[in-house]
């Protein structure tokens, strides 16, 4: 098996088309109810034939290896605080709402919720820094 831990990827599955088998059955609920193909997750560990990925701080899934594609790295998580460093809204902080896989350009997009409301402009790793 491939060593994926401490990489960024995308899992490349869908409950519709594939086999549930691929996710631990005590994960698979939680992961399927959260999961879609342009997620961004970390992989932190493996267990078994599995691997662990989570998306946020909080929640980890045990996954075959097989759909996991490596994408760049980011130190960044969903529900992660962080300050806006460009554009009109520079200076604000708001939470990582969602990360995703911009196909055209190749890199991971963020989409932030700020004072409640998420905005509708994406943002790139450049345009936010953590807030600790």
């Amino acid at each position: 098996m491939e060593n994926f831990v401490g990489k960024c990827g995308r899992y490349i599955w869908l409950s519709s088309t594939e086999s549930k088998n691929w996710i631990r059955g005590s994960d698979f609920k939680k992961f399927n109810s959260q999961h879609s193909l342009g997620s961004i997750y970390h992989c932190i560990g493996v267990e078994g034939n599995f691997i662990v990925i989570k998306c946020n701080r909080a929640d980890s899934y045990r996954v075959h290896p097989k759909w996991f594609k490596v994408v760049p790295d980011t130190v960044f998580y969903v529900g992660d605080k962080v300050e806006i460093l460009d554009g009109s809204k520079a200076g604000l902080t708001g939470l990582i709402s969602s990360m995703g896989w911009h196909l055209e350009n190749k890199k991971i997009i963020y989409t932030l919720t700020v004072n409640g409301k998420t905005r509708t402009r994406n943002y790139w790793d450049e345009d936010i820094k953590s807030i600790e």
